[in-house]
């Protein structure tokens, strides 16, 4: 199966959605990303649903590892971002081939860093939504934050035109 495998998971970093409603009755709580401005351009720099999932990174140190070919961007907090060891901007998209590593370096500001990929990672919904709820165990993988060596599936997709955000924007 082609996806990221996780090198390094970082101390907080969550597959988030814009969350599950209607459950409260449950006790189930919302969930969902905590910056929607940053998610939602996320999404869009790839031509994505809105409600597809992506990665939210909260600290520094996430290293991942392409075993297929796709397209991501990368919003939220201005951190040190890099493919193959080169730093990039964010708050744009990059095409990603097997092989490739990508990694979340030191945040220089703001607190959240979100990850996306083409058509959102291939995880089963939970009452409607793939948020991760540490509390009710619920959403992501295994309803907690990642860990080394886990295995965030997606579908091989062919090379798009990168795009990023205009500064007037942002």
């Amino acid at each position: 199966m082609t996806g990221f495998k996780v090198i390094r998971a970082g101390v907080f970093t969550l597959i988030q959605d814009r969350g599950r409603y209607d459950y409260t009755h449950l006790g189930v709580s919302t969930s969902g990303f905590l910056d929607e401005y940053s998610a939602l351009w996320a999404h869009k720099l790839l031509d994505n649903e809105i409600n597809n999932n992506l990665l939210e990174i909260a600290f520094s140190n996430v290293e991942l590892k392409s075993t297929g070919n796709t397209t991501i961007s990368i919003t939220g907090a201005y951190c040190e971002f890099y493919i193959n060891g080169v730093l990039k901007p964010v708050w744009q998209s990059y095409s990603i081939k097997i092989g490739d590593s990508i990694k979340i370096g030191k945040f220089i500001s703001g607190s959240r860093v979100y990850l996306a990929v083409k058509n959102g990672f291939l995880i089963e919904k939970e009452f409607g939504s793939n948020s991760t709820s540490i509390k009710e165990n619920l959403g992501g993988l295994s309803g907690s934050k990642l860990k080394n060596d886990d295995l965030l599936p997606f579908i091989n997709t062919s090379s798009i035109v990168n795009k990023r955000v205009r500064k007037d924007l942002l």
